[in-house]
């Protein structure tokens, strides 16, 4: 409110010298002005304001005020900088203790108070996928392969486990409420999914409890060649000999790449509905929820998930091999 009222004092003065230049009681004129409009100032408050305008050509002064002896510390300020470059992971009771073996003695208050001005902020850890070196130039050179590729004859198909979950990974809550508390089982059932997705839609889906089974119960149409990854489960004996008895053509991906396989987002899409809709207390109740949300899935939504593809292959080149962050 202080704000707006200086600013309406500076309009009225200006209205008032260019009518009728400097006057006697302007100030009082100006403090009549504000009541009209329903701020209520007095003369004094005016003076102030106009004075300050009228010395510095803004309506509120500059703080220049004494610089903190140890805040102002370019030095101090720079080793700091320096400590977090070094490891951001540092914490504040760290560097604390490599101040003080150089010779400075710094509260940690102060040191969060350096630390904050010089644009450092405390976030979670942003997890992605690990992708061991020998692995990164197999995925640059899997994406300048297929960039100008539409997939439009292939089966996109994996398998996941979906366990049994009632509650969503993030919830809101009041400042100074106490969370709710929401139990979660130490061993919770797991159901093994696999499916697959295409540019005309979604394949049939297998659930099994045993996930060494899932590539056996696989049924598709052998003539679309079938892109998965190089799990050891599709690597074994026994699935390679069902995909060239069944002349399924098996195309991998490379391997630590979940980015490059538009399925992955299907399943996190899947899991959210069954933690938030569906909320399952027992096998039943989750098989249901699987085959509900499967129902759900469009060639729309399919054709969807393929296409994010071509925001993740530039990444992926753009990082070098690493993960894309999708």
């Amino acid at each position: 409110m202080n704000t707006y009222a200086k600013e309406r004092i500076i309009v009225h003065y200006h209205a008032l010298l260019k009518a009728r230049g400097f006057f006697y009681g302007i100030y009082s004129k100006i403090a009549t002005l504000l009541l009209r409009e329903n701020i209520v100032r007095d003369r004094y408050f005016v003076r102030r304001t106009v004075k300050t305008f009228v010395s510095c050509g803004k309506i509120y002064r500059d703080n220049k005020g004494r610089p903190n002896r140890i805040s102002g510390n370019q030095h101090i300020r720079s080793r700091i900088d320096n400590y977090m470059k070094e490891s951001d992971e540092m914490t504040t009771k760290s560097v604390q203790s490599r101040l003080s073996r150089e010779g400075h003695d710094i509260s940690l208050t102060t040191i969060c108070t350096i630390r904050q001005r010089l644009g450092w902020t405390l976030k979670g850890t942003r997890y992605c996928q690990m992708i061991r070196h020998a692995n990164k130039p197999k995925r640059v050179q899997w994406v300048q392969d297929n960039n100008n590729d539409r997939f439009e004859d292939v089966i996109w198909s994996d398998e996941t486990s979906v366990w049994l979950e009632q509650h969503a990974k993030r919830c809101y809550r009041k400042k100074g409420v106490t969370p709710k508390k929401k139990p979660k089982p130490k061993y919770p059932l797991k159901l093994h999914v696999w499916a697959g997705i295409s540019r005309r839609g979604p394949t049939k889906n297998k659930l099994s409890s045993r996930s060494s089974q899932i590539p056996i119960l696989i049924t598709t149409d052998s003539r679309s060649p079938q892109i998965q990854d190089n799990d050891p489960k599709h690597r074994s004996r026994k699935a390679q000999k069902f995909f060239e008895d069944n002349n399924i053509n098996w195309w991998k991906t490379p391997a630590e790449s979940p980015d490059l396989n538009p399925i992955e987002n299907m399943w996190h899409e899947m899991k959210e509905y069954i933690r938030i809709q569906i909320k399952p207390v027992n096998e039943r109740e989750l098989t249901n929820g699987i085959l509900r949300f499967w129902g759900t899935v469009t060639v729309a939504k399919c054709n969807a998930y393929i296409n994010h593809l071509q925001k993740v292959m530039p990444e992926v080149i753009r990082a070098n091999g690493n993960a894309s962050g999708y």
